[in-house]
């Protein structure tokens, strides 16, 4: 295993400067998703060199996308330009989020409304989800399902599951260890993907007549 990860972030830090963003998308603050997305940035920090930029959706201040989104109306969305100028400038995300009754939270849900092709636009995304049991499982599937249609963001093949959260990150457990080497090995795969679809968001042209993902 650690020579795999050696290999991948030796390949990650080819690039000069590598920019990931981590979205918690929890509706409470503080949350558990909350404790994972730091440890998330620490481990892109530490482990890859990144910078990262780590936004918690429930402190944001956004408000809940409506037609008067596009034209920017109203003070709910004054705090969108700085975000969208962070996106702009990433080359990766991270989406951790909960599962609340089987869903991803609403905040998580809007915040895939928010955001176009021009902020996440071809740039890959790992999800995290987080579950204080077992579950987790089907918020991956619903935004896999239809989370980058019109954003056009790339959900890589990896996913991570952080169960019963409150036994693990940051603190050790006898589970623990092998949750942090996945997780450390999806962050890897992610930053491969960030060089990769680098030369694509280089190249594409969008054609406003297909500018949707269907």
């Amino acid at each position: 295993m650690l020579d795999v990860l050696s290999q991948i972030s030796h390949v990650a830090r080819k690039r000069v400067t590598v920019k990931v963003t981590i979205i918690v998308g929890s509706q409470r603050s503080p949350s558990a998703s909350l404790r994972v997305g730091r440890y998330v940035a620490g481990e892109l920090e530490d482990q890859f060199e990144t910078d990262t930029f780590l936004l918690e959706l429930a402190t944001s201040g956004l408000g809940f996308w409506d037609t008067d989104f596009s034209a920017k109306n109203g003070p709910q969305w004054e705090n969108w330009a700085p975000i969208s100028d962070h996106l702009k400038t990433s080359d990766a995300l991270v989406l951790v989020f909960p599962e609340w009754g089987g869903m991803a939270p609403p905040i998580m849900k809007n915040f895939m409304l928010l955001a176009s092709k021009d902020e996440i636009g071809d740039k890959p995304a790992l999800l995290v989800s987080v579950s204080s049991g077992m579950g987790g499982s089907y918020p991956i599937a619903e935004l896999r399902a239809s989370a980058g249609k019109n954003s056009r963001v790339c959900l890589i093949p990896d996913h991570m599951i952080v169960r019963k959260v409150d036994e693990v990150l940051p603190e050790s457990m006898s589970c623990d260890l092998e949750i942090r080497d996945r997780l450390r090995y999806h962050l890897g795969n992610t930053l491969l993907y960030a060089d990769a679809l680098a030369k694509v968001r280089e190249s594409v042209v969008y054609n406003p007549l297909y500018k949707f993902g269907l």
